[in-house]
């Protein structure tokens, strides 16, 4: 629970803290690095530079207790998301835990981007981080220096694993709005009965819910086919070369239930035609609204499940390439 009152700033002006979590700690080795290589590191006889909880809890505290109303910190490293998700979570838990009320906190992180996973690009938006990622210009620039330990380059690698995770971060909130359209559109098919003025999704009359709907299922088809085509055409060959034949046979697994997902979609996209046609008693036009609702929860369970198997893979991926 945030603590009562408000500190006051005892350096006389506002400050934030820099900080290094993970010391100079990084999975990438980029040669213009100022601690590549340097044969002065104070840490090197450590092989591993974590910050502990109680390092983490003091530091908060402390720096809560008398950096004012406007308080700022900086994850940097080295790399700070080697940290993980449950540091940054414990981060979020001291800073609720020792802050006053009305203090403001902000939180900045710079990083190479190769670590980012749903869970913590979730996590980072909840609680409104705000994210520096290094990119050193197009892929021949980059990689020119941005590389991992094996000398392999990173751009591609960062560009890929952020656009097919950005595209399920899409497609579910697209699939959201879906169902939110279609439960929409099944409530004023219902006006035929109430005779009332309901407007849940604040659309004028029937014919414009079910062209949202349409409109809708139309935009999701199209992000889930380019989503499905980069897969196919990218992602296997990426897990055979990297992830080895297990993570691979996963992905293949995985691929057989596109065309699955693809055709309830396009069945979906059937249904509310038919729900326009003109003459259908209220009987059977609620029947089918009904039906609708109920196919469209389905298919969001079934393309939610089918993510989250794909995140699964991606963790594990990651976790190869560390070692690369």
């Amino acid at each position: 629970m945030p603590q009562e009152g408000i500190p006051t700033n005892t350096i006389g002006k506002q400050f934030s803290l820099l900080i290094k979590p993970a010391s100079a700690d990084c999975n990438l080795s980029c040669r213009y690095c100022f601690y590549y290589q340097r044969s002065t590191d104070p840490y090197d006889f450590r092989e591993r530079h974590r910050m502990s909880d109680e390092v983490l809890a003091s530091m908060i505290s402390q720096y809560l207790s008398f950096a004012g109303k406007y308080t700022s910190f900086g994850w940097q490293g080295g790399e700070p998301l080697l940290m993980g998700l449950s540091f940054f979570r414990r981060v979020v838990e001291f800073q609720q835990m020792y802050g006053y009320n009305g203090q403001y906190v902000g939180n900045n992180v710079q990083t190479n981007a190769t670590l980012i996973t749903p869970d913590l690009a979730k996590l980072f938006h909840d609680y409104n981080f705000l994210l520096g990622v290094s990119l050193d210009g197009p892929e021949e620039y980059h990689n020119l220096y941005r590389r991992y330990p094996s000398g392999r380059g990173s751009y591609r690698r960062i560009m890929e694993s952020i656009q097919i995770l950005e595209e399920h971060k899409t497609i579910m909130q697209r699939v959201q709005t879906l169902e939110q359209v279609a439960n929409d559109a099944m409530a004023i098919l219902e006006l035929d009965r109430a005779k009332e003025d309901f407007v849940p999704g604040r659309f004028g009359d029937p014919k414009q819910g079910l062209q949202n709907l349409r409109d809708s299922l139309e935009t999701i088809e199209k992000g889930i086919q380019a989503h499905f085509s980069r897969e196919e055409s990218k992602l296997l060959t990426v897990l055979q070369q990297h992830g080895g034949g297990i993570l691979a046979s996963g992905l293949r697994i995985l691929l057989l239930e596109h065309e699955e997902l693809q055709n309830r979609i396009s069945e979906s996209r059937k249904e509310v035609a038919e729900l326009a046609v003109e003459g259908l008693s209220r009987e059977v036009r609620e029947g089918k609204a009904w039906g609708v609702r109920v196919y469209l929860s389905h298919t969001r369970k079934l393309i939610q499940a089918h993510a989250q198997s794909e995140e699964e893979l991606f963790r594990t991926l990651k976790g190869e390439l560390k070692k690369a």
